[in-house]
């Protein structure tokens, strides 16, 4: 999918690996550290309106979602798979990356870089 895809997610890998030449692997790997911190920042997002779900989907699939003994889970017979994408999205986007940004274009050809309408930074 690399040869044929350029804007893949690639995680961060440990100093020993960026000796071997290698930089990072594709994809987010969950596992009993991130999946805790993932869904708890998907849970801060919520709580302190930095996000808004328009999916009726997630919503329903973060209704059944449970924490039990310390695990993060769908209920029995329920899916979490799109929750589990969202909280990623979430996170990667919010923690690893730089805050998107609108450019426009003026005629005199500055581009200007709009981070929120009180904020903007002339390039």
């Amino acid at each position: 999918l690399a040869g044929f895809y350029d804007n893949l997610y690639m995680r961060r890998t440990n100093e020993d690996k960026v000796q071997e030449g290698v930089v990072g692997k594709y994809g987010f790997h969950t596992n009993a550290v991130t999946k805790p911190k993932i869904i708890d920042h998907m849970k801060t997002c919520v709580r302190d309106g930095l996000w808004r779900e328009p999916s009726r989907l997630c919503t329903n699939e973060m209704s059944t979602y449970v924490e039990d003994h310390g695990k993060f889970n769908a209920s029995p017979k329920k899916h979490d798979d799109v929750v589990m994408a969202t909280a990623i999205l979430l996170w990667v986007g919010m923690k690893e990356m730089d805050m998107p940004a609108f450019v426009v274009h003026s005629e005199e050809e500055e581009t200007i870089v709009i981070k929120d309408k009180n904020n903007f930074t002339a390039l």
